[in-house]
């Protein structure tokens, strides 16, 4: 009974120690891809908000400079509604489902119909990103272009492009695209025309290689990997020691059989002697 109790307490086989090791050292590398994961992300993210930054400071900069140009004018009217006799259309031809790509260029053809007899000159062309649920909140607002040949005649139709990029960084959702356009007459009254005040959906570029998202599903499987190979380890050795005990309780048994028949026999042979 002793020798039983004392092969219970055994340690069990050998290979125990060697598959705990590699799961040690599994789980010690995940953890190092996790370190180093968190500062590529991080500094994809500052990246993204100093290509921001830089984009709205332009953006404000060239503003600032049209507001000097335009809205100071003082040989005429500033009238920053449309005249009566503008009529203004716009289509997208790469986008004509309204589905603008992140980081892509956008362009846009607008149309101004002149009905009046008064020749109209357009001077500049912007336009911004809005909420949907907000159309004072402005999400984007796009470099404004100087228009250098915008003279529409009465009667007559001018055609111009404006190209604009959405920022990369933004979430791939719904927003409002409002185009305008700012012009003026033969009197030097300055007019301002909304062409576009559309809902529009931003996507994902279908060939864009996200680093962070790889690595978020490199790491997901090897934690994945981890667990699995874990619970595989720990059912190998709980296996493994049943088995030896189950052998070494057979081998005991075998051991106290041979001995049950030698004495059998040494009695029997002591009989023997006696008769």
């Amino acid at each position: 009974v002793s020798t039983q109790s004392t092969w219970g307490l055994t340690c069990p086989p050998s290979q125990k120690p060697s598959k705990m090791k590699t799961l040690t050292w599994l789980l010690v590398l995940l953890a190092i891809s996790a370190l180093l994961l968190a500062p590529v992300v991080r500094a994809q993210e500052d990246e993204g908000e100093e290509v921001a930054d830089d984009h709205t400071q332009e953006t404000t900069e060239e503003t600032d400079e049209y507001d000097e140009e335009v809205f100071d004018d003082e040989s005429g009217r500033v009238i920053m509604e449309p005249s009566p006799d503008a009529v203004l259309s716009y289509y997208f031809p790469k986008n004509t489902d309204k589905r603008f790509t992140q980081g892509e260029e956008v362009t846009v053809l607008i149309g101004l119909l002149n009905t009046g007899s008064k020749t109209f000159n357009v001077s500049y062309i912007g336009g911004s990103l809005l909420s949907p649920f907000d159309n004072t909140y402005y999400i984007q607002n796009f470099t404004v272009r100087e228009v250098t040949q915008g003279v529409v005649e009465g009667g007559r139709q001018g055609t111009f492009a404006y190209s604009f990029i959405p920022d990369p960084n933004l979430e791939p959702l719904e927003f409002v695209f409002q185009g305008w356009v700012v012009y003026n007459s033969t009197d030097n009254d300055l007019f301002r025309s909304t062409f576009a005040n559309v809902t529009v959906e931003l996507v994902e570029p279908s060939t864009t290689f996200d680093i962070r998202r790889v690595l978020s599903y490199v790491f997901i499987l090897a934690a994945m990997g981890a667990l699995v190979y874990g619970a595989l380890a720990a059912t190998g050795i709980k296996t493994k020691r049943k088995r030896s005990k189950v052998n070494k309780e057979k081998e005991w048994g075998e051991v106290n059989v041979y001995k049950q028949a030698e004495q059998s026999r040494r009695v029997g042979s002591r009989k023997s002697n006696k008769k």
